[in-house]
Protein backbone atom coordinates (compact mmCIF):
# COMPACT_ATOMS: atom_id res chain seq x y z
CA UNK A 1 0.00 0.00 0.00
CA UNK A 2 2.47 2.07 0.40
CA UNK A 3 4.47 1.68 -2.44
CA UNK A 4 1.49 2.50 -4.03
CA UNK A 5 0.74 5.31 -2.36
CA UNK A 6 4.55 6.82 -3.53
CA UNK A 7 3.48 5.79 -6.99
CA UNK A 8 0.24 7.59 -7.10
CA UNK A 9 2.07 10.57 -5.56
CA UNK A 10 4.52 10.50 -8.32
CA UNK A 11 2.02 10.36 -10.76
CA UNK A 12 -0.04 13.16 -9.97
CA UNK A 13 3.08 15.75 -9.03
CA UNK A 14 5.27 14.34 -12.32
CA UNK A 15 5.36 17.99 -13.35
CA UNK A 16 6.37 19.43 -10.08
CA UNK A 17 9.06 16.90 -9.42
CA UNK A 18 10.67 17.07 -12.56
CA UNK A 19 10.91 21.09 -12.21
CA UNK A 20 12.50 20.37 -9.13
CA UNK A 21 14.54 18.03 -10.38
CA UNK A 22 15.56 20.11 -13.36
CA UNK A 23 15.86 23.34 -11.50
CA UNK A 24 18.34 21.43 -8.63
CA UNK A 25 20.33 20.07 -11.80
CA UNK A 26 20.77 23.46 -13.20
CA UNK A 27 21.33 25.19 -9.65
CA UNK A 28 23.46 22.84 -7.95
CA UNK A 29 26.01 21.25 -10.20
CA UNK A 30 27.95 23.87 -12.49
CA UNK A 31 30.28 22.96 -15.15
CA UNK A 32 33.68 22.53 -13.50
CA UNK A 33 34.98 22.95 -16.52
CA UNK A 34 33.46 26.10 -18.15
CA UNK A 35 33.85 27.28 -21.58
CA UNK A 36 36.98 29.61 -22.37
CA UNK A 37 34.15 32.53 -23.23
CA UNK A 38 32.33 32.00 -19.70
CA UNK A 39 35.81 32.32 -18.10
CA UNK A 40 35.81 35.29 -20.28
CA UNK A 41 32.36 36.68 -19.27
CA UNK A 42 32.83 35.79 -15.68
CA UNK A 43 36.63 38.22 -15.46
CA UNK A 44 34.93 41.07 -17.69
CA UNK A 45 31.91 41.34 -14.57
CA UNK A 46 34.73 40.35 -12.09
CA UNK A 47 37.75 43.42 -13.36
CA UNK A 48 34.62 45.63 -14.81
CA UNK A 49 36.54 45.40 -18.39
CA UNK A 50 34.54 45.18 -21.31
CA UNK A 51 30.81 45.08 -20.54
CA UNK A 52 29.19 45.75 -23.41
CA UNK A 53 30.29 43.23 -26.31
CA UNK A 54 28.49 44.10 -29.76
CA UNK A 55 27.32 40.61 -30.30
CA UNK A 56 25.75 40.24 -26.85
CA UNK A 57 25.66 43.58 -25.68
CA UNK A 58 24.51 43.79 -22.67
CA UNK A 59 24.97 40.56 -21.05
CA UNK A 60 28.28 41.71 -19.22
CA UNK A 61 26.67 44.83 -17.89
CA UNK A 62 23.51 43.43 -16.84
CA UNK A 63 25.77 40.77 -14.55
CA UNK A 64 28.14 43.56 -13.59
CA UNK A 65 24.61 45.17 -11.90
CA UNK A 66 24.28 41.86 -10.06
CA UNK A 67 27.31 41.26 -9.16
CA UNK A 68 27.97 44.57 -7.15
CA UNK A 69 24.27 44.83 -6.26
CA UNK A 70 25.13 41.25 -3.98
CA UNK A 71 28.47 42.98 -3.59
CA UNK A 72 26.71 45.67 -0.90
CA UNK A 73 25.97 42.30 1.32
CA UNK A 74 29.00 40.49 1.00
CA UNK A 75 31.99 41.47 0.03
CA UNK A 76 33.54 37.99 -1.23
CA UNK A 77 31.11 37.39 -4.07
CA UNK A 78 32.68 34.41 -6.78
CA UNK A 79 31.93 36.03 -9.90
CA UNK A 80 31.51 32.65 -12.31
CA UNK A 81 29.44 31.47 -9.18
CA UNK A 82 26.98 34.45 -8.91
CA UNK A 83 26.32 34.72 -12.94
CA UNK A 84 26.10 30.61 -12.88
CA UNK A 85 22.89 31.18 -10.28
CA UNK A 86 21.73 33.77 -12.34
CA UNK A 87 21.61 31.67 -16.02
CA UNK A 88 20.22 28.87 -13.72
CA UNK A 89 17.63 31.17 -12.32
CA UNK A 90 16.77 32.24 -16.00
CA UNK A 91 16.78 28.69 -17.30
CA UNK A 92 14.12 27.72 -14.75
CA UNK A 93 11.77 30.48 -15.50
CA UNK A 94 12.37 30.23 -19.81
CA UNK A 95 10.78 26.78 -18.66
CA UNK A 96 7.86 28.30 -16.70
CA UNK A 97 6.90 30.44 -19.59
CA UNK A 98 7.06 27.68 -21.97
CA UNK A 99 4.60 26.02 -19.98
CA UNK A 100 1.79 29.00 -20.06
CA UNK A 101 2.46 28.87 -23.85
CA UNK A 102 1.88 25.16 -24.08
CA UNK A 103 -0.92 24.87 -21.94
CA UNK A 104 -2.73 27.52 -24.50
CA UNK A 105 -1.75 24.91 -27.52
CA UNK A 106 -2.64 21.23 -26.52
CA UNK A 107 -3.43 19.20 -23.87
CA UNK A 108 -2.18 20.12 -20.65
CA UNK A 109 -0.45 16.60 -19.63
CA UNK A 110 1.35 16.69 -22.80
CA UNK A 111 2.37 20.65 -22.37
CA UNK A 112 3.62 19.59 -18.76
CA UNK A 113 5.53 16.53 -20.56
CA UNK A 114 7.04 19.08 -23.35
CA UNK A 115 8.49 21.49 -21.39
CA UNK A 116 10.07 18.72 -19.44
CA UNK A 117 11.60 17.51 -22.20
CA UNK A 118 12.69 20.95 -22.77
CA UNK A 119 14.70 21.37 -19.96
CA UNK A 120 16.35 18.07 -20.60
CA UNK A 121 17.67 19.15 -24.11
CA UNK A 122 21.16 19.02 -23.82
CA UNK A 123 22.16 22.34 -25.65
CA UNK A 124 19.77 23.37 -22.91
CA UNK A 125 21.33 22.00 -19.89
CA UNK A 126 24.76 22.69 -20.85
CA UNK A 127 24.38 26.13 -20.89
CA UNK A 128 22.15 26.46 -17.91
CA UNK A 129 25.40 25.63 -15.52
CA UNK A 130 27.61 27.68 -17.01
CA UNK A 131 27.83 32.13 -17.05
CA UNK A 132 27.11 31.49 -21.32
CA UNK A 133 25.17 33.81 -22.82
CA UNK A 134 22.51 31.56 -24.75
CA UNK A 135 19.93 31.00 -21.97
CA UNK A 136 18.81 34.62 -20.55
CA UNK A 137 18.32 35.77 -24.44
CA UNK A 138 16.18 32.53 -25.31
CA UNK A 139 14.24 32.92 -21.64
CA UNK A 140 13.03 37.01 -23.46
CA UNK A 141 12.85 35.29 -26.77
CA UNK A 142 10.05 32.88 -25.15
CA UNK A 143 8.35 35.37 -23.20
CA UNK A 144 8.13 37.42 -26.60
CA UNK A 145 6.48 34.03 -27.97
CA UNK A 146 4.01 33.87 -25.10
CA UNK A 147 2.53 37.80 -25.45
CA UNK A 148 2.99 36.93 -29.74
CA UNK A 149 0.32 34.86 -29.01
CA UNK A 150 -1.73 37.11 -26.90
CA UNK A 151 -1.47 39.63 -28.78
CA UNK A 152 -2.85 37.85 -31.92
CA UNK A 153 -5.64 35.94 -29.88
CA UNK A 154 -6.83 38.68 -27.81
CA UNK A 155 -5.85 41.60 -30.85
CA UNK A 156 -4.37 43.97 -28.06
CA UNK A 157 -2.38 46.94 -28.26
CA UNK A 158 -0.83 46.46 -25.21
CA UNK A 159 0.56 42.39 -25.31
CA UNK A 160 2.17 43.58 -28.62
CA UNK A 161 4.45 45.86 -27.10
CA UNK A 162 5.23 43.61 -23.99
CA UNK A 163 6.01 41.23 -27.31
CA UNK A 164 8.11 43.60 -29.05
CA UNK A 165 10.08 44.66 -25.54
CA UNK A 166 10.46 40.98 -24.72
CA UNK A 167 12.03 41.48 -28.20
CA UNK A 168 14.32 44.22 -27.50
CA UNK A 169 15.69 42.24 -24.80
CA UNK A 170 16.31 39.24 -26.43
CA UNK A 171 18.52 40.71 -29.34
CA UNK A 172 20.59 43.43 -26.68
CA UNK A 173 21.43 39.94 -24.76
CA UNK A 174 22.39 38.02 -28.12
CA UNK A 175 22.12 39.30 -31.57
CA UNK A 176 20.94 35.69 -32.80
CA UNK A 177 17.62 35.91 -31.52
CA UNK A 178 17.07 38.32 -34.09
CA UNK A 179 15.60 35.79 -36.61
CA UNK A 180 13.11 34.83 -33.48
CA UNK A 181 12.41 38.90 -34.03
CA UNK A 182 11.76 39.09 -37.23
CA UNK A 183 9.88 35.89 -37.53
CA UNK A 184 6.87 37.38 -34.72
CA UNK A 185 6.92 40.46 -36.64
CA UNK A 186 6.01 38.53 -39.82
CA UNK A 187 3.52 36.44 -37.71
CA UNK A 188 1.81 39.67 -37.36
CA UNK A 189 1.89 40.54 -40.84
CA UNK A 190 0.64 37.64 -42.17
CA UNK A 191 -1.90 37.55 -39.74
CA UNK A 192 -3.00 40.78 -40.87
CA UNK A 193 -2.80 42.83 -37.11
CA UNK A 194 -1.30 46.02 -38.96
CA UNK A 195 -2.03 47.82 -35.79
CA UNK A 196 -0.17 45.53 -33.70
CA UNK A 197 2.73 45.19 -36.21
CA UNK A 198 3.26 48.52 -36.03
CA UNK A 199 3.23 48.52 -32.25
CA UNK A 200 5.90 45.91 -32.61
CA UNK A 201 7.99 47.10 -35.05
CA UNK A 202 8.32 50.80 -33.49
CA UNK A 203 9.33 49.04 -30.41
CA UNK A 204 12.50 47.24 -32.11
CA UNK A 205 13.83 51.09 -32.77
CA UNK A 206 14.55 50.34 -29.00
CA UNK A 207 17.42 48.39 -30.39
CA UNK A 208 19.69 50.53 -32.74
CA UNK A 209 18.78 53.24 -30.22
CA UNK A 210 20.78 51.66 -27.07
CA UNK A 211 23.28 50.07 -29.71
CA UNK A 212 24.20 54.12 -30.48
CA UNK A 213 24.35 55.04 -26.71
CA UNK A 214 27.17 52.52 -25.75
CA UNK A 215 29.17 53.32 -28.75
CA UNK A 216 29.01 56.99 -28.41
CA UNK A 217 28.81 57.74 -24.24
CA UNK A 218 30.52 54.16 -23.35
CA UNK A 219 32.82 54.13 -26.66
CA UNK A 220 33.39 57.39 -27.09
CA UNK A 221 33.16 57.04 -31.17
CA UNK A 222 31.23 59.68 -33.18
CA UNK A 223 27.81 58.43 -34.54
CA UNK A 224 26.77 57.45 -38.21
CA UNK A 225 25.03 55.08 -39.50
CA UNK A 226 27.74 52.87 -41.01
CA UNK A 227 29.84 53.50 -37.52
CA UNK A 228 26.79 51.75 -35.92
CA UNK A 229 26.46 49.25 -38.72
CA UNK A 230 30.02 48.21 -38.57
CA UNK A 231 30.07 48.43 -34.26
CA UNK A 232 27.28 46.17 -34.46
CA UNK A 233 28.60 43.50 -36.73
CA UNK A 234 31.61 43.97 -35.88
CA UNK A 235 31.91 40.25 -34.45
CA UNK A 236 31.37 38.76 -38.05
CA UNK A 237 33.88 40.94 -39.57
CA UNK A 238 36.84 39.60 -37.01
CA UNK A 239 38.96 36.04 -37.41
CA UNK A 240 37.18 34.27 -35.01
CA UNK A 241 34.16 34.32 -36.92
CA UNK A 242 33.57 31.38 -38.97
CA UNK A 243 31.45 31.08 -41.99
CA UNK A 244 30.81 29.48 -45.35
CA UNK A 245 29.19 26.44 -46.88
CA UNK A 246 31.74 23.63 -46.95
CA UNK A 247 32.88 20.17 -45.84
CA UNK A 248 32.67 21.33 -42.39
CA UNK A 249 29.61 22.52 -42.68
CA UNK A 250 27.85 19.25 -43.74
CA UNK A 251 29.69 17.67 -41.34
CA UNK A 252 29.54 19.29 -38.37
CA UNK A 253 25.58 20.67 -38.42
CA UNK A 254 23.77 17.12 -38.40
CA UNK A 255 26.65 16.19 -35.33
CA UNK A 256 25.56 19.97 -33.68
CA UNK A 257 21.84 19.98 -33.72
CA UNK A 258 22.03 16.32 -32.43
CA UNK A 259 23.54 17.30 -29.74
CA UNK A 260 20.73 20.31 -28.98
CA UNK A 261 18.69 16.99 -27.68
CA UNK A 262 21.66 14.34 -26.72
CA UNK A 263 24.86 13.95 -25.45
CA UNK A 264 27.23 12.72 -27.87
CA UNK A 265 31.16 13.55 -27.46
CA UNK A 266 34.40 11.58 -28.13
CA UNK A 267 35.29 11.87 -24.10
CA UNK A 268 32.83 9.11 -23.85
CA UNK A 269 35.50 6.15 -24.34
CA UNK A 270 37.33 8.65 -21.03
CA UNK A 271 34.10 8.46 -19.32
CA UNK A 272 33.60 5.00 -19.70
CA UNK A 273 37.03 4.35 -18.01
CA UNK A 274 36.57 6.84 -15.56
CA UNK A 275 33.02 5.55 -14.83
CA UNK A 276 32.33 2.12 -16.02
CA UNK A 277 28.70 2.08 -14.57
CA UNK A 278 27.82 4.14 -17.56
CA UNK A 279 27.92 1.41 -19.68
CA UNK A 280 24.50 0.80 -18.08
CA UNK A 281 23.09 3.82 -19.94
CA UNK A 282 23.08 2.46 -23.41
CA UNK A 283 19.84 0.54 -22.31
CA UNK A 284 18.74 3.99 -22.57
CA UNK A 285 18.99 4.13 -26.99
CA UNK A 286 17.11 1.06 -27.47
CA UNK A 287 14.06 2.66 -25.03
CA UNK A 288 14.52 6.08 -26.32
CA UNK A 289 14.00 4.74 -29.83
CA UNK A 290 10.75 2.87 -29.78
CA UNK A 291 9.38 6.37 -27.31
CA UNK A 292 9.88 8.42 -30.44
CA UNK A 293 8.01 5.64 -32.64
CA UNK A 294 5.42 5.23 -30.03
CA UNK A 295 5.31 9.66 -30.75
CA UNK A 296 5.37 9.07 -34.21
CA UNK A 297 2.58 6.38 -34.22
CA UNK A 298 0.69 7.88 -31.67
CA UNK A 299 0.37 11.19 -32.71
CA UNK A 300 -1.76 12.70 -34.75
CA UNK A 301 -2.52 16.05 -36.52
CA UNK A 302 -4.58 18.53 -34.53
CA UNK A 303 -4.39 22.38 -35.75
CA UNK A 304 -4.41 24.19 -32.86
CA UNK A 305 -2.96 27.15 -33.69
CA UNK A 306 -1.83 27.28 -37.14
CA UNK A 307 -0.41 31.08 -37.95
CA UNK A 308 1.82 30.26 -34.21
CA UNK A 309 2.70 27.04 -35.22
CA UNK A 310 3.70 27.92 -38.70
CA UNK A 311 5.51 31.16 -37.15
CA UNK A 312 7.89 29.18 -34.95
CA UNK A 313 8.96 26.37 -37.31
CA UNK A 314 9.34 29.54 -40.15
CA UNK A 315 11.93 30.51 -37.24
CA UNK A 316 13.11 27.66 -36.45
CA UNK A 317 14.24 26.58 -40.32
CA UNK A 318 16.42 30.36 -40.34
CA UNK A 319 17.88 29.83 -37.12
CA UNK A 320 19.10 26.16 -38.19
CA UNK A 321 20.64 27.65 -41.70
CA UNK A 322 22.35 30.47 -40.23
CA UNK A 323 23.98 27.84 -37.26
CA UNK A 324 24.82 26.01 -40.31
CA UNK A 325 26.05 28.71 -42.51
CA UNK A 326 28.44 29.67 -38.87
CA UNK A 327 29.92 26.27 -39.28
CA UNK A 328 27.25 24.16 -37.45
CA UNK A 329 27.95 26.11 -34.41
CA UNK A 330 25.94 24.69 -31.95
CA UNK A 331 25.57 27.80 -29.18
CA UNK A 332 23.16 29.06 -32.55
CA UNK A 333 21.16 26.00 -32.34
CA UNK A 334 20.23 26.51 -28.39
CA UNK A 335 16.94 27.65 -29.15
CA UNK A 336 15.94 25.43 -31.96
CA UNK A 337 14.11 22.90 -29.51
CA UNK A 338 12.20 25.38 -28.06
CA UNK A 339 10.86 26.87 -31.56
CA UNK A 340 10.13 23.25 -32.58
CA UNK A 341 8.22 22.39 -29.89
CA UNK A 342 5.94 25.50 -30.50
CA UNK A 343 5.79 24.81 -33.79
CA UNK A 344 4.53 21.31 -33.62
CA UNK A 345 2.42 21.47 -30.39
CA UNK A 346 0.34 23.72 -32.17
CA UNK A 347 -0.49 21.66 -35.31
CA UNK A 348 0.60 18.19 -34.28
CA UNK A 349 -1.07 16.33 -30.92
CA UNK A 350 1.55 14.53 -29.25
CA UNK A 351 0.98 11.52 -26.40
CA UNK A 352 1.82 12.80 -22.66
CA UNK A 353 3.38 9.62 -21.54
CA UNK A 354 5.42 8.74 -23.99
CA UNK A 355 6.71 12.05 -24.20
CA UNK A 356 6.77 11.86 -20.34
CA UNK A 357 8.85 8.60 -20.60
CA UNK A 358 11.17 10.72 -23.33
CA UNK A 359 11.87 13.34 -21.32
CA UNK A 360 12.84 11.27 -18.26
CA UNK A 361 15.44 9.28 -20.36
CA UNK A 362 17.29 12.73 -21.78
CA UNK A 363 17.76 13.95 -18.36
CA UNK A 364 19.13 10.66 -17.29
CA UNK A 365 20.99 10.37 -20.09
CA UNK A 366 22.63 13.83 -20.54
CA UNK A 367 23.22 14.16 -16.61
CA UNK A 368 25.14 11.04 -16.39
CA UNK A 369 27.18 11.79 -19.72
CA UNK A 370 27.73 15.16 -18.93
CA UNK A 371 26.56 17.59 -16.51
CA UNK A 372 27.61 15.10 -13.51
CA UNK A 373 31.31 14.37 -14.70
CA UNK A 374 31.46 18.02 -15.82
CA UNK A 375 30.87 19.23 -12.50
CA UNK A 376 32.97 16.74 -10.20
CA UNK A 377 36.24 16.15 -12.09
CA UNK A 378 38.82 18.85 -13.94
CA UNK A 379 39.03 17.43 -17.20
CA UNK A 380 42.60 19.05 -18.15
CA UNK A 381 43.54 20.84 -14.66
CA UNK A 382 44.17 24.65 -16.47
CA UNK A 383 44.61 25.66 -12.68
CA UNK A 384 47.75 23.78 -12.18
CA UNK A 385 48.80 25.23 -15.77
CA UNK A 386 48.08 29.03 -15.13
CA UNK A 387 49.35 28.28 -11.62
CA UNK A 388 52.99 27.02 -13.53
CA UNK A 389 52.58 30.13 -15.63
CA UNK A 390 52.34 32.42 -12.31
CA UNK A 391 55.29 31.36 -10.83
CA UNK A 392 57.14 31.43 -14.12
CA UNK A 393 56.05 34.83 -15.27
CA UNK A 394 59.25 34.48 -17.79
CA UNK A 395 57.52 31.57 -19.75
CA UNK A 396 56.00 31.77 -23.21
CA UNK A 397 53.34 29.26 -23.48
CA UNK A 398 51.76 26.92 -26.41
CA UNK A 399 48.75 25.97 -25.72
CA UNK A 400 46.35 23.36 -27.06
CA UNK A 401 43.63 25.86 -25.93
CA UNK A 402 45.34 29.10 -25.50
CA UNK A 403 41.99 31.01 -25.25
CA UNK A 404 40.95 29.17 -21.72
CA UNK A 405 44.55 29.60 -20.98
CA UNK A 406 44.55 33.54 -21.27
CA UNK A 407 40.85 34.11 -19.80
CA UNK A 408 41.77 31.80 -16.97
CA UNK A 409 44.67 33.65 -16.28
CA UNK A 410 43.28 36.83 -16.17
CA UNK A 411 40.09 36.14 -14.47
CA UNK A 412 42.63 34.43 -11.27
CA UNK A 413 44.93 37.02 -11.22
CA UNK A 414 43.17 39.96 -12.81
CA UNK A 415 46.64 39.89 -15.27
CA UNK A 416 46.66 39.80 -18.89
CA UNK A 417 49.22 37.61 -20.56
CA UNK A 418 48.56 37.07 -23.92
CA UNK A 419 51.38 38.56 -25.06
CA UNK A 420 52.96 35.80 -23.87
CA UNK A 421 50.26 32.37 -24.49
CA UNK A 422 50.10 30.76 -27.73
CA UNK A 423 47.89 28.68 -30.23
CA UNK A 424 49.32 26.65 -32.49
CA UNK A 425 47.57 28.80 -35.14
CA UNK A 426 49.09 31.99 -34.32
CA UNK A 427 52.06 33.31 -35.88
CA UNK A 428 54.96 32.17 -33.09
CA UNK A 429 58.15 33.27 -33.94
CA UNK A 430 60.75 30.16 -33.60
CA UNK A 431 61.93 30.00 -29.93
CA UNK A 432 62.25 28.36 -27.08
CA UNK A 433 58.88 27.65 -25.24
CA UNK A 434 57.11 25.53 -22.90
CA UNK A 435 53.58 23.55 -24.05
CA UNK A 436 50.87 21.00 -23.48
CA UNK A 437 50.63 19.69 -26.80
CA UNK A 438 52.66 16.51 -26.93
CA UNK A 439 50.45 14.81 -24.03
CA UNK A 440 47.71 16.60 -23.97
CA UNK A 441 44.63 14.22 -24.08
CA UNK A 442 42.64 15.04 -27.07
CA UNK A 443 39.12 13.39 -27.77
CA UNK A 444 37.37 14.13 -30.89
CA UNK A 445 35.50 17.54 -30.71
CA UNK A 446 34.98 20.35 -32.89
CA UNK A 447 37.82 22.03 -31.51
CA UNK A 448 40.13 19.18 -32.98
CA UNK A 449 38.06 18.42 -36.02
CA UNK A 450 38.77 22.33 -37.11
CA UNK A 451 42.29 22.90 -36.05
CA UNK A 452 45.42 21.58 -36.74
CA UNK A 453 46.61 20.35 -33.08
CA UNK A 454 49.72 18.31 -34.42
CA UNK A 455 53.09 18.69 -32.47
CA UNK A 456 55.34 17.93 -35.18
CA UNK A 457 56.35 21.62 -35.19
CA UNK A 458 57.87 20.99 -31.80
CA UNK A 459 61.73 19.37 -31.49
CA UNK A 460 64.08 19.03 -28.46
CA UNK A 461 60.31 18.54 -26.37
CA UNK A 462 61.94 18.30 -22.29
CA UNK A 463 59.13 17.06 -19.67
CA UNK A 464 59.68 19.57 -17.17
CA UNK A 465 56.06 19.62 -14.92
CA UNK A 466 53.38 16.98 -14.74
CA UNK A 467 49.78 18.33 -14.88
CA UNK A 468 47.46 16.16 -12.70
CA UNK A 469 44.02 15.88 -14.65
CA UNK A 470 40.94 13.43 -14.59
CA UNK A 471 41.12 13.10 -18.40
CA UNK A 472 44.58 11.85 -17.78
CA UNK A 473 48.12 13.19 -16.56
CA UNK A 474 50.25 15.25 -19.20
CA UNK A 475 53.41 16.72 -19.13
CA UNK A 476 54.23 20.33 -19.76
CA UNK A 477 57.26 20.30 -22.22
CA UNK A 478 60.14 22.44 -22.66
CA UNK A 479 60.76 22.81 -26.25
CA UNK A 480 62.19 24.60 -29.24
CA UNK A 481 59.50 25.72 -31.78
CA UNK A 482 60.38 25.67 -35.26
CA UNK A 483 57.69 26.81 -37.49
CA UNK A 484 56.27 24.82 -40.14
Amino acid sequence: MKTKAVADFARRNFFLLGMLMLSACYLFFPSNNPSCDAINYAADVKYATDLFWPHHLIHNAFHFCVYEFCGIFCSDVDAMALMNVVTALFAIATLLVSWRILIRLTEESTAKALVLLLGACFGFMRYSVQCETYIIPIFFSVAASYFFLRAVRDNRLLFAFASGIMSVMACLFHQVQIFWTIGLLLGLLFSRHYRESIVYAVTLLVVPLIYSLVFVLYGGNEWSVSNIFRYALSYYFTESASSGIGWKNLLITPISFVRCIIQVHGNFVILLRMMPWLYALFILIPLMAYVVYRIIRLGQKMINDRLFGFVHLGIFVFQFAFACFSDGNTEFMVMLPFAFAFGLASVYYMPARSMAILAVSLFVWNFCWSILPENIYSYYNENAVVEYLKCNNNVKFIAVDEHTVENLYYYRYGELADDRIFGLGDEIPNSEYVTDVPERPLPLNRNSMLNDLSADCFVNAKPIKKIEADFGDYHLFDVQYSAK
